[in-house]
């Protein structure tokens, strides 16, 4: 009977350290819609996020549908930026299947930047989604990054926010070194 007891008792031990992991991996996840997003989310996450991509890098974004592998991986996912404004027609999939458990976060509907309107062809008049060329758009994205990051993960705050503020002087010194190399080309002199 003792016998009986020690092994039942070994058992449940093992069966408790194996099952602990899922209980202690308490990660936050985000995924990004597609590549740049990515790369502005792991900028202010660090280490303290698990970011994967929904589109792969050489995809079209504009042309995209989720895949089975994007479903399994959204179903584990606590945040997912992505740009908006059109940009990424299939997000509506994602829209319908989520629940309480994913926070939607249109970037470029949150940040504090005006977009160009398209001036020409068939969107004519609307908002220009890829605001992130602009290094300004860009810093923007960054802002709202941070700010929800920070709300899932206030212990981090400070460390999304410093990030956050290190991306945001680089892009400023990369606004002004286009603006230098810009300013040494000739302003033409009769419109076209």
């Amino acid at each position: 009977m003792l016998k009986r007891v020690t092994w039942m008792c070994t058992l449940l031990f093992v069966a408790l350290i194996s099952t602990a992991p899922s209980y202690a991996n308490t990660t936050l996840r985000v995924m990004a819609s597609f590549s740049v997003i990515e790369d502005l989310v792991n900028r202010i996450a660090g280490d303290a996020v698990s970011v994967n991509v929904i589109v792969p890098r050489g995809e079209d974004v504009h042309r995209w549908e989720l895949t089975p592998p994007n479903v399994l991986a959204l179903e584990e996912t606590h945040i997912v930026f992505y740009n908006g404004l059109g940009l990424e027609p299939w997000i509506r999939h994602v829209e319908a299947m989520s629940d309480d458990q994913i926070t939607l976060i249109e970037v470029a509907q949150k940040a504090d930047y005006a977009p160009l309107m398209v001036s020409t062809g068939q969107y004519k008049g609307e908002p220009d989604p890829h605001i992130w060329m602009d290094p300004a758009g860009a810093a923007a994205y960054i802002d709202v990054i941070a700010e929800t990051l920070a709300e899932h993960m206030p212990d981090q705050a400070e460390a999304f926010y410093a990030r956050a503020e290190e991306a945001r002087r680089a892009l400023s010194d990369l606004s002004q070194a286009v603006k230098e190399r810009l300013e040494g080309i000739p302003k033409p002199t009769a419109p076209y």
